[in-house]
């Protein structure tokens, strides 16, 4: 299958977040399956620049791209390379004024507020993207875009380019990674980024009095695609739906989610170089078995007998606990937040229940930045707790290694949360999930009641209701399993015996572009057969 990818950012030429560890990921899972992969992005050049190491060498195709942008013509390059480790072609649009920024959407120099002219360089972004697709020698059987940067591409394919007998075997495919960003500008917008040259299209763009890129792409898209199988129905409702829940209600057929992989490369336990020590399910395996009941002299194997896990993880944890400055204690379960501290993250919830919490025998390990008042909440916590409590107000890559790994427990106490990330990698690192039961945290998280944890299925610890007392519950509930180390290391090892690699994701991803060409197939040749019609009544 020939399929086009394309996005606002792709690792390593510009990540801002997850979007662009999951298009890389996903691009490249392709192309180990044998599909011909291409991926479309904007050249950062000062972003590019910091990582020209690992970047296969960028050249020039020869093609450039005219397109009015209100009153002035703008021209772009398009330059070539590969995804690295792969043979995915990446094509970079190459337009200095709109992309040559120090970040891809916000001004740092003016407090990180989205620059002014968003509107039109993405909206340019996409019609490059057209055009670029349109010149290829064989159009693609699927084009993949992700998030409101790239939504304009189905409007464009749909409303301008299929009219003219173009693409129209080629299905388009809309990613929706966050529904709450959508894309939103005023409606003068239109004239300024030369969206006047389809005068058609202001009625697909115009919600209310404001332009909405993204409900656009929802409209015109063949298939809709988010980040996992439950926030696709949570985003048919008000509560999630962000002002957009009737439009996607209305594309319900075409609307699924699938749930992200997790690149095994950078988080393996087996072979993670920020972690104390290396460990892989076959040691959890065999910790289960009663040899492991003779005991030696080892701390590290002590402290493992007594938690009901290898002496790898036992060692894992009090590196964590000597990185943290909090004392070094193998009997005492450590719970791990790394997140952003805000309050869709549920750090509301954590906060109301922190006190009474800590009254028990147990350390929190905080990793994350976010609002301030949070900050400060924990920052005040971690000086009235020392022993206890251990905060770290920043982005940390090792450190976030060593949390998975040497936690006992991560909680996830989200408000909101599309897909999650944590909770797949706290399972993959033997270190069981809290989490409250919403988006892709419920469909990757099976809570451990006595049933599951005896048949083996349990992953976690889940919980429903918005509320402090129903987290503060589920923690205890997690605490109790933690000291039954029979129970505990069942517990563990189910939890790294799931798979959530990227290759399961990339399948039910084909499944669905297969779906979506087939619908295109079958309207397409209805259209052929309009077409011929006129030509043979002319």
């Amino acid at each position: 299958m020939r399929i086009v990818l394309t996005a606002a950012e792709a690792v390593p030429f510009a990540k801002t977040g997850g979007l662009g560890e999951v298009v890389s990921a996903l691009s490249r899972e392709l192309d180990r399956a044998g599909h011909d992969v291409t991926l479309i992005l904007p050249f950062y050049p000062r972003l590019v620049a910091r990582c020209r190491d690992v970047i296969p060498p960028i050249e020039s195709t020869g093609q450039t791209v005219r397109l009015p942008v209100g009153m002035r013509l703008i021209t772009a390059g398009v330059l070539r390379t590969r995804l690295p480790g792969t043979r995915a072609d990446v094509l970079l649009i190459d337009q200095p004024e709109f992309f040559g920024r120090r970040q891809p959407y916000q001004d740092q120099r003016r407090d990180d507020q989205d620059y002014s002219d968003n509107c039109e360089r993405f909206s340019f972004l996409c019609r490059a993207i057209v055009e670029v697709i349109r010149q290829m020698p064989e159009p693609p059987d699927v084009i993949h875009c992700h998030d409101w940067q790239t939504a304009l591409v189905p409007v464009l394919i749909e409303h301008v380019v299929r009219p003219r007998g173009e693409l129209l075997d080629t299905a388009t495919v809309l990613a929706i990674h966050n529904l709450e960003v959508q894309g939103r500008f005023t409606p003068d917008k239109f004239e300024a980024a030369g969206l006047d040259e389809f005068p058609a299209l202001r009625s697909e763009l115009e919600l209310g009095d404001e332009l909405n890129l993204l409900r656009a792409g929802i409209a015109s898209a063949d298939q809709i695609i988010t980040v996992s199988p439950t926030y696709a129905h949570e985003v048919q409702s008000a509560v999630f739906g962000h002002g957009l829940d009737e439009a996607l209600c209305k594309r319900g057929v075409d609307l699924a989610g699938v749930l992200n992989g997790v690149d095994s490369t950078a988080w393996n336990p087996a072979t993670d170089r920020f972690i104390a020590s290396n460990y892989g399910v076959a040691e959890v395996a065999r910790f289960q078995t009663p040899a492991t009941e003779k005991l030696n002299t080892c701390e590290f194997r002590y402290a493992a007998h007594r938690s009901g896990v290898p002496a790898a993880k036992a060692i894992c944890k009090a590196a964590l606990q000597e990185r943290t400055g909090l004392p070094r204690r193998g009997e005492v379960p450590v719970v791990g937040i790394v997140s952003r501290l805000v309050e869709r993250k549920g750090i509301d919830l954590i906060v109301a229940c922190a006190e009474s919490l800590l009254r028990e025998d147990i350390q929190l390990v905080v990793l994350g930045q976010g609002d301030k008042l949070y900050q400060a909440w924990l920052t005040e916590l971690a000086e009235q707790h020392p022993a206890q409590v251990s905060v770290t107000l920043a982005r940390n890559e090792s450190l976030a290694h060593q949390i998975f790994a040497g936690a006992d427990l991560i909680l996830m106490p989200s408000r909101v949360e599309p897909a999650g990330l944590n909770q797949l990698l706290a399972q993959i690192y033997g270190t069981p999930p809290i989490v409250r039961s919403v988006g892709g945290l419920a469909d990757s998280v099976i809570d451990a009641t006595p049933e599951h944890i005896a048949d083996g299925t349990a992953t976690g610890f889940v919980f429903e209701a918005y509320d402090s007392r129903a987290c503060e519950l589920t923690i205890r509930r997690a605490l109790h399993v933690y000291h039954d180390r029979a129970a505990w290391s069942k517990l563990v090892y189910s939890t790294m015996q799931t798979d959530w690699s990227w290759r399961r994701s990339a399948e039910q991803y084909v499944r669905l572009y297969d779906q979506a060409t087939e619908r295109c197939r079958t309207r397409s040749s209805d259209m052929h057969i309009e077409y011929n019609e006129e030509r043979i009544a002319v």
